[in-house]
């Protein structure tokens, strides 16, 4: 017997959490609800830019950081093996493939 797997795809639209955040901000912005600064309150369409580019900093800080040991500890064999090690975790943690959901087929 043979069994055969389906990918199921969903697919979203409309506006996220972040988007509606930001209407919701603005609408008490203009009818003045609230005092806050316009970059706070289209704070929520560019905090994740943001925390992206901090996390890209930390990693670079992080490589540097491992080339100084490795030269410290024992040489460029070290140090390429700690900068392989970081790269290859770095983006193993960014373009992760998501699971899909598969049913399978039994007749």
């Amino acid at each position: 017997m043979t069994e055969t797997a389906q990918t199921v795809n969903i697919q979203r639209s409309g506006m996220d959490f972040l988007g509606w955040l930001t209407l919701l901000f603005i609408a008490l912005k203009l009818m003045g609800h609230i005092t806050w600064g316009w970059e706070w309150v289209l704070a929520p369409l560019w905090m994740p830019i943001a925390a992206i580019i901090g996390f890209c900093v930390a990693a670079i800080a992080i490589c540097i950081a491992l080339i100084v040991v490795g030269v410290a500890i024992g040489g460029v064999v070290c140090v390429l093996f700690l900068i392989g090690a970081g790269i290859f975790g770095l983006l193993d943690a960014l373009f992760a493939r998501k699971p899909t959901c598969t049913t399978a087929n039994t007749p």
